[in-house]
């Protein structure tokens, strides 16, 4: 392993991812819990609490998302050996033929299901369900 610029970026992405996702969590559990104890409607006191949950929730899942396809670039470019500039070439390899490729497409998968989860109506059924 080799200290360099790609290195370094995938673990600056890499923490930037489990941030995100660490903040999309708790922002889920505490619209969540603010949900139940009754901040839904206006009138509420907690109402901009459950609002701020909801936003901060929307935030952290789209940095994941984004972070997410950071990342991807990086690895291919690591993989492959050319640097950031052929890394988009190497991308469908990576994706196609390795292990960190089917990995990724799961925790990207689970990413774009959290950000449109997050950007559906926060009183509707498939937040319901999912959240």
């Amino acid at each position: 392993m080799r200290i360099d610029s790609l290195w370094i970026g995938q673990v600056a992405l890499a923490a930037l991812m489990d941030a995100a996702f660490a903040m999309a969590v708790g922002s889920a559990l505490l619209k969540g819990w603010l949900g139940k104890d009754g901040a839904r409607p206006v009138v509420a006191p907690s109402h901009p609490a459950w609002l701020r949950a909801q936003h901060s929730l929307v935030a952290a899942a789209l940095a994941l998302v984004l972070a997410d396809l950071g990342w991807l670039v990086y690895e291919a470019a690591s993989m492959s050996g050319a640097g950031l500039g052929g890394a988009l070439a190497a991308i469908p390899v990576v994706l196609a033929q390795t292990h960190a490729g089917f990995a990724w497409s799961v925790a990207f998968g689970g990413a774009v299901l959290l950000a449109i989860v997050a950007l559906a109506k926060p009183d509707g059924p498939l937040a319901h369900a999912v959240l």
